[in-house]
């Protein structure tokens, strides 16, 4: 008899043990279930079923390229983490609202979220316009270090674009090597520059301007036009692919390398969350969000690096030359591109942390000469 009471009061603490290990199960509507079934707002007895989120966002990218495909990724990693239960409708570039909207359209819940980049909102907060890529960045298509820089400035990153109030930002979820500069006139020197009609945006403009090109704003889609009436003569955006994709292959003559505007790699697509919508997501699923993003960022950086090089390759097979600028053109450039940083000192409060975290690195990697000129 002593035996069997030893033997219930065992099972029983067991049983004790067992319960308090296991986490308490999450409702259809987000509340903590307690065990046996008993939720904050009802009683039962059984959980009910982890909560399942499905939101609508929009990229900044345009449908068929690669890069769009690299945001596709993220959200496909995110739904199998999740076993389903976090799905993200994705839509391209200008379906839901205009691209350069995307703050106010997740603020005003347009969308749950979308994948934008900080060039868009320099307007509002100058810092932003520094955030995707330098044209100063030296570290020529090292995935390692740009990450490492990308750790230093997140918290300023994500200062930034919460101070429009409404919405958070979670991460960047695509780094990308880098851009292509393609031109119709043959460029072999930075002194071929002057004067050449180049579409270009973010701090490309100011680099491309200091080497006295023109610059020409325009959005992707009118570029191919722009080059057969010679409207502009070069332009930088995407990579070889996603430009071989969009067949801008048939209206250049030429490939310069490096791109001078985006040397070394992007990180964009920085991930906007409406704050009610964020607010409203279980605690597993915003965890979920940081770690997809990091894998996505890995991801997408080798794939499209392969991408590239193999676009690189049909753009050749199609008749068009690869220019490759002098070493000492490239580095003139990289010491213009950190001059034209000076203007951002004073813009904001903002702006000047970033460029001292910057300047930190640059000193960090063993460039201090670049650290130099951005100084005030």
């Amino acid at each position: 008899m002593k035996k069997l009471a030893s033997l219930v009061g065992v099972i029983l603490i067991a049983s004790v043990l067992l319960a308090s290990c296991t986490p308490a199960p999450t409702t259809s509507s987000g509340t903590s279930a307690a065990p046996g079934g008993t939720s904050a707002t009802q009683t039962g007895t059984s959980a009910a079923p982890a909560q399942s989120v499905k939101w609508r966002a929009q990229s900044n990218e345009v449908s068929g390229t690669a890069r769009y495909a690299a945001v596709e990724y993220f959200c496909e990693k995110l739904k199998e983490a999740s076993g389903g239960r976090f799905e993200i409708e994705l839509y391209p570039s200008d379906v839901l609202y205009p691209t350069m909207n995307a703050i106010e359209a997740t603020k005003q819940g347009i969308v749950e979220a979308s994948f934008t980049t900080g060039d868009y909102m320099a307007g509002k907060e100058p810092m932003l316009k520094l955030v995707p890529y330098r044209t100063s960045d030296p570290w020529e298509h090292d995935f390692d270090t740009m990450s490492k820089f990308f750790e230093k400035m997140f918290p300023l990153v994500k200062e930034a674009y919460e101070s429009f109030g409404g919405i958070v930002y979670v991460d960047s979820v695509v780094a990308y090597p880098g851009e292509s500069l393609h031109s119709t006139k043959k460029i072999t020197g930075l002194a071929d520059f002057k004067n050449l009609l180049i579409r270009s945006s973010g701090l490309g403009q100011e680099l491309y301007q200091a080497l006295g090109a023109s610059i020409v704003t325009m959005p992707m889609t009118e570029v191919y036009q722009a080059l057969q009436l010679n409207t502009i003569e070069a332009f930088e955006a995407g990579g070889y692919m996603d430009n071989y994709q969009s067949a801008l292959h048939e209206v250049v003559k030429y490939n310069i390398e490096p791109a001078l505007h985006s040397p070394v790699g992007v990180n964009t697509e920085d991930f906007i969350i409406n704050e009610k919508a964020w607010n409203a997501l279980p605690d597993d699923l915003r965890e979920l969000i940081a770690s997809c993003a990091e894998d996505s960022r890995k991801h997408c950086w080798d794939d499209l690096t392969a991408q590239y090089a193999e676009g690189k390759k049909l753009f050749e097979a199609a008749g068009v030359e690869t220019l490759t600028l002098p070493e000492e053109d490239v580095k003139a450039a990289r010491l213009i591109a950190a001059q034209t940083l000076k203007a951002y000192w004073g813009k904001s409060e903002l702006t000047d942390k970033f460029l001292q975290v910057y300047m930190d690195f640059l000193t960090e990697i063993g460039r201090d000469d670049l650290a130099k000129a951005i100084a005030k």
